[in-house]
């Protein structure tokens, strides 16, 4: 009898349990459990999915391809796929339905490509298979017909089958009923356009244009001016822009990518244009305001190695400070003029608006000063205290903790918050306004920004502007022996000056690098470099190998492959050495080594994930699709994904 009201208590408890969980909203992100009414996470502010209530009957066909496209949209590809798995079941006849799982898996297949995953090989044949049995069921339907012919075109079109794709891409423009509508037709046309034009290139020796070229730059083009977003017209620019610089044109391509900059709305976009501006000349920080979450704060210090003492303690920006003798200071790097002292008080930040104001009647003769974002006043922080404060000694010390433009997601409460720099303590961090007029306001400095309208070239040291200065990056020749073979630990700024130094082409740092080797192959599988006195595998491992089985696989090699019995992983800078500028068979390496290593392991590593030594560590790679270096997370527990990559050993010769 006495064991009833335990019982009793228990089964409350389980129900409250199972009450709370249902009504709980678990991030992706960081794993935090959060209100069932929330739209972003309570700890990282990620965004959060909200899955379809659990009912006795499947969710409305509409919102079923609501959902969908706003994943497909977010490119949360995978996730599309298992929500179409589980709700599409009852409308396997349903068109819509199937052309959003083609949609799904032609985005997971460009992801793994660009990844340099070879499994997209196989999975290409799924949309594939879904565009055909488009074609087949509904002859007599147009509008699903050409979606059958674009998605065959776009799957053949990943398979590198460009001519092919070019003709099932126009048959589908030419049966759709909207063709101006379905702008994604046009994106992998003019892709497939490219793709070909690049081509013929290769195998001319003509300097005059291929016509395809001029079908590409006309098909994007026609996208511009069609009626679609901005986001859509920006990567249209980008495009153009790889195109221009894939035929020499380097004025027109930096052109595109300023005007894809101004347009572009995703994130994932707007990094991807910037790391080739940040090679090219100046880095162009963000000026417009917007909401900025945790996550892309991360995103942004590791993209541009801003220094935060909790988030990047190892980062390091390459500043160029030059005193203008007027109360500003000039990046160089950035092409950002600053005040150099800042409000004489703390203010709140409606008041830092006003100040702001006030500068615009002219001061130092400028009237477009503005309150900065986070990004611009991220780049002022610097790892060294000086005066107590992280920043560079040029400015003055009194303004400790200033605003930025940018707000932050919502949290728990429904006051806004807006992001701030703390040059006391060397970090981000989000201000709480406050919501009713009682409330004390926090009150922080103000330190203005304007854009120069022109700048001088970003230098590629890793210094601050004080040892910068009168100093200039020295060429260096690659000879027989020069390059490093022994491991170690790479910052970025570590790899950028590497491959400026010796110059290497890379597709994000240098793209007027070049390549000069000297190779022979020896006919046993190898094939020496004259050059840097390496002697290489011709085609390297058959499959792909986690980093540590890659070592594994070296140890073999070393049983007596080709007669000897000193090979080894590479480091980073040999493995570099054999980036070309030109892409011959899809690959950014010459002809004579295999085109199936794609992606391949160095023996460096990098810093830690994040810059904090908890995280995961990380390896440098090269991607021989993109001709670019990298970095892979390795995992820490069992249960997560490793990455895979082949392996192509080097020896050194005696």
């Amino acid at each position: 009898m006495k064991t009833k009201p335990l019982v009793f208590l228990f089964v409350i408890l389980a129900t409250f349990v199972l009450v709370a969980s249902a009504f709980a909203v678990f991030c992706t992100q960081c794993g935090t459990d959060n209100p069932d009414d929330a739209g972003f996470c309570s700890n990282c502010g990620a965004k959060l999915y909200h899955p379809p209530k659990a009912t006795d009957t499947p969710p409305k066909v509409t919102d079923i391809y609501a959902q969908t496209s706003d994943l497909i949209e977010a490119e949360r590809y995978s996730e599309a796929i298992a929500f179409l798995d589980k709700y599409s079941k009852d409308y396997r006849r349903d068109p819509k339905a199937t052309v959003l799982l083609a949609r799904a898996y032609l985005g997971k297949c460009n992801d793994l490509k660009e990844k340099g995953d070879p499994s997209y090989k196989n999975l290409v044949f799924t949309p594939y298979d879904i565009g055909k049995q488009l074609i087949t069921q509904y002859s007599h339907t147009p509008k699903y017909l050409s979606q059958g012919w674009y998605i065959c075109g776009h799957a053949v079109l990943i398979n590198d089958r460009a001519k092919k794709a070019i003709k099932y891409t126009e048959k589908a423009i030419q049966i759709s009923p909207s063709p101006t509508s379905e702008v994604h037709y046009y994106f992998v046309l003019a892709d497939a356009y490219a793709e070909v034009a690049n081509t013929e290139q290769r195998k001319s020796a003509s300097s005059k244009m291929p016509s395809e070229y001029y079908e590409a730059e006309k098909k994007y083009r026609d996208i511009i001016n069609m009626d679609t977003s901005n986001n859509r017209k920006g990567l249209a620019y980008y495009k153009l822009a790889v195109l221009y610089s894939d035929f020499r044109q380097e004025k027109k391509a930096k052109e595109s990518l300023k005007t894809a900059l101004t347009l572009a709305e995703k994130e994932a976009l707007i990094l991807r244009i910037r790391r080739i501006l940040k090679a090219e000349k100046r880095i162009l920080l963000r000026a417009t305001p917007k909401l900025v979450s945790d996550i892309h704060i991360a995103q942004m210090l590791k993209e541009y190695n801003f220094y935060d003492d909790e988030l990047n303690f190892l980062g390091s920006f390459a500043n160029d400070f030059v005193n203008n003798g007027d109360g500003t200071i000039t990046d160089k790097a950035t092409g950002l003029m600053w005040q150099k002292s800042g409000s004489s008080r703390a203010k709140t930040w409606k008041r830092a608006r006003t100040y702001v104001k006030q500068l615009n009647k002219g001061f130092a003769g400028y009237s477009d000063w503005r309150l900065p974002t986070v990004e611009e006043l991220a780049s002022l922080l610097r790892k060294d205290e000086n005066n107590g404060i992280h920043t560079d000694p040029l400015f003055d010390k009194k303004q400790k903790s200033c605003w930025s433009s940018d707000k932050g997601p919502p949290r728990s409460s429904t006051s806004p918050h807006v992001w701030h720099v703390n040059f006391r303590e060397g970090s981000l961090g989000l201000t709480v306004l406050p919501l009713y007029p009682g409330a004390v306001p926090t009150r922080r400095y103000v330190r203005a920004v304007r854009l120069v309208k022109k700048s001088a070239q970003v230098k590629p040291s890793g210094k601050s502007s004080g040892e910068q200065e009168g100093r200039k990056l020295v060429r260096q020749k690659v000879e027989k022996g020069s390059l490093r073979k022994v491991p170690k630990q790479l910052l970025e700024r570590d790899i950028r000056r590497m491959v400026l130094t010796y110059d290497f082409y890379d597709g994000a740092l240098n793209l007027k690098g070049s390549s000069d080797n000297d190779f022979v192959d020896n006919g046993d599988g190898t094939i020496t470099d004259n050059r840097t006195g390496l002697m290489w595998q011709k085609s390297g491992s058959s499959r792909v190998k986690t980093w540590k089985r890659a070592r594994t696989y070296v140890k073999r090699l070393n049983k007596g492959f080709a007669g000897y019995s000193d090979w080894r992983l590479p480091t980073i800078d040999e493995l570099a050495s054999l980036v070309e500028r030109k892409k011959v068979n899809g690959v950014h390496i010459d002809p004579i080594f295999y085109n199936k290593q794609k992606s391949c392991w160095s023996s460096d590593k990098g810093p830690p994930f994040g810059g904090l030594t908890a995280n995961p560590p990380q390896v440098w790679h090269v991607n021989f699709r993109e001709g670019s270096l990298g970095l892979t997370i390795l995992p820490i527990y069992s249960y997560e994904t490793i990455t895979h990559r082949y392996v192509r050993a080097v020896r050194s010769l005696r």
